[in-house]
């Protein structure tokens, strides 16, 4: 792991602990409310001591949700909506739109 992923995740695990102890939780209650096993608590250690590298974004998301953290309460590097790529676009569909039928609206662009 290069040095700028070292202090973003050592800063997250920072964030994560600090966070948890604000809360009064046990790392035993993180891992059963993020996973349904609070004999998972070694994994929670892991990454509160930022003990990881290829974290996903929704595990992140995850942390934050359980923790009761914003996006922006984490370093850019874990953000899970980043901002779209020079030259990209977006297109949102609503909720419960099938994959057919965005493929056919692609088709009449």
């Amino acid at each position: 792991m290069h040095s700028d992923e070292q202090a973003d995740a050592h800063s997250l695990g920072n964030i994560l602990y600090e966070r948890r102890k604000a809360l009064a939780l046990t790392q035993a209650n993180v891992a059963d409310m993020l996973w349904k096993n609070p004999d998972a608590k070694g994994d929670v250690s892991k990454y509160e001591k930022g003990r990881f590298s290829g974290v996903l974004p929704s595990t992140v998301q995850n942390f934050c949700r359980v923790l009761k953290l914003d996006e922006r309460d984490v370093p850019p590097r874990y953000r899970w909506n980043k901002a779209p790529k020079e030259g990209a676009i977006s297109i949102s569909f609503p909720k419960g739109t099938s994959l057919r039928s965005c493929l056919k609206l692609f088709q009449r662009l």
